[in-house]
C-alpha cells in the first residue's frame, strides 16, 4: 500500500515539474517571445557588422483591404479608402522613398548590403480580392512592388484572390508569401494543427508559383515561442507580426506599422515621421 502511495506521489511530482518546465518553455505573449528570441539569437562579434546591422533599418507598412466605400473605411480599421491609398502611394513616389518587397529586403540583409535610406516595404495581409482588383493596378501604374500574404485555403473563394491572379501578380514581380493555410489562431491550436497549416501553405504556394516561400505572417498575430520554433522547422526564414515597430533584427517576430482605415495623407505623413521617415 505504501509502495503504491509512494509511486503515486512520484507521478504527481513529475507531472508538476513537467508543467512548470512547459510553462517556462512556451512564451505566452509577443514580449516573452521577443525576450526568448533575443536570448537565443547568436551574437555578432565583428563590430563593423554589428554597426551595419544597427544602421540597416527599414519600415514595413501593413495594409489589409482597400475599398471605394468611404462608409466602410471610416468605421473599419482594416479598410483603407482607395483615394487615401492613391495619395499615400503618390507621396512615397514623389518623395523618393525606396519601396521594395520583403524578398528584396531579405536579399539585401542576407548579402549584408547597406539598405538605402527611406526604404519601405508595403505588405498586404489576408489575400482579399482587392489585392488583385485594386492594389495591384495602382502599384503597376507607379512601377511599385509589394508583398502579399495569403491564406491558401481561401484561394478561389468568393472575396479572395484566385490562383491565376496570384500567378499574374508573381510574374509581374509582386512578392507572394504565406499567411498559413486555415487562418486559425495558432496559440489555441494544437502543435500538429499549426505545423500542418504552416507546411501546407508553404507547399501549395511553392507549387503554384514555382518559387521558394520563405516568409510568413502569423494569422491574427497569434504566436508564441513554440509557434516560432515550428515556423523555423517548416523552413520559414522571416515571420511578421502586427506589433508596431521598425524592421531590425528579430527575423521571426518582425514588427510593422499599420495603416488604418480613414488614414488621411497628413496622418500618413505623421505616422512615417514617428519612425524617422
Amino acid at each position: 500500500m505504501k509502495t503504491k502511495r509512494g509511486s503515486l506521489l512520484l507521478v504527481v511530482l513529475f507531472v508538476m515539474i513537467g508543467c512548470i518546465f512547459l510553462t517556462g518553455y512556451s512564451a505566452k505573449s509577443f514580449y516573452d517571445a521577443k525576450k526568448i528570441y533575443n536570448e537565443e539569437k547568436p551574437a555578432i562579434v565583428d563590430p563593423e557588422r554589428a554597426k551595419l546591422r544597427e544602421e540597416n533599418q527599414a519600415l514595413i507598412l501593413l495594409y489589409h483591404n482597400v475599398t471605394d466605400k468611404r462608409s466602410i473605411s471610416s468605421s473599419d480599421d482594416l479598410y483603407v479608402h482607395i483615394d487615401d491609398f492613391r495619395k499615400q502611394l503618390d507621396y512615397l513616389v514623389d518623395n523618393n522613398y525606396n519601396v521594395v518587397t520583403l524578398e528584396q529586403l531579405y536579399k539585401m540583409r542576407k548579402n549584408e548590403e547597406k539598405i538605402p535610406e527611406k526604404t519601405i516595404v508595403l505588405t498586404f495581409d489576408d489575400g482579399d480580392k482587392s489585392s488583385y482588383d485594386v492594389v495591384f493596378p495602382e502599384l503597376k501604374k507607379r512601377g511599385l512592388k509589394a508583398s502579399f500574404f495569403v491564406t491558401t485555403r481561401q484561394l478561389n473563394d468568393k472575396g479572395f484572390v484566385t490562383k491565376e491572379e496570384l500567378i499574374e501578380m508573381h510574374n509581374d514581380g509582386q512578392d507572394i508569401q504565406s499567411q498559413g493555410h486555415n487562418n486559425e489562431d495558432f496559440i489555441d491550436a494544437s502543435v500538429a494543427q499549426v505545423h500542418k497549416s504552416l507546411y501546407l501553405s508553404k507547399k501549395i504556394l511553392e507549387e503554384i508559383l514555382d518559387k521558394k516561400i520563405l516568409f510568413l505572417v502569423y494569422p491574427n498575430s497569434s504566436f508564441n515561442s513554440e509557434v516560432i520554433r515550428l515556423a523555423q522547422d517548416v523552413g520559414y526564414e522571416w515571420a511578421l507580426s502586427t506589433e508596431a515597430g521598425k524592421f531590425y533584427d528579430h527575423y521571426l517576430i518582425m514588427e510593422r506599422v499599420s495603416v488604418p482605415g480613414g488614414c488621411t495623407l497628413e496622418q500618413f505623413k505623421e505616422k512615417l515621421g514617428e519612425y524617422g521617415y
